[in-house]
């Protein structure tokens, strides 16, 4: 009677570890899959995309056209966002100039 158990029990694990090895790679093969809805938007999209953004942000009358105090606006903007930039930039160099220093004395 135990001999029979242990036979039932063997073959069960065989199963189930056959099963885990013949389902797992469709299982990972179906995952890599994409779905449709989950198309890549492409370069012309996203530059409509960002255009839309930016006139949405900066056209506080609504006309659907940026008036000279909007462009002064969205001008003023993009400049303070450069000279952020240029700010991280130098500093990102700064550090990794010191860094190198720290390294280059021990």
């Amino acid at each position: 009677m135990k001999t029979h158990r242990l036979i039932t029990v063997c073959a069960t694990l065989a199963v189930l570890v056959a099963a885990g090895v013949l389902v797992g790679p469709v299982i990972r093969a179906a995952d890599k899959i994409p779905a449709p809805a989950e198309k890549k938007e492409t370069a012309a999209e996203k530059k409509a995309r960002k255009a839309r953004e930016e006139l949405a942000q900066y056209d506080k009358n609504k006309n659907g056209k940026l008036d000279p105090e909007e462009l002064a606006a969205e001008k003023a903007d993009k400049n303070k966002a450069a000279a952020e930039k240029r700010k991280a930039t130098i500093q990102k160099k700064k550090e990794a100039a010191a860094a190198q220093e720290v390294e280059t004395k021990k």
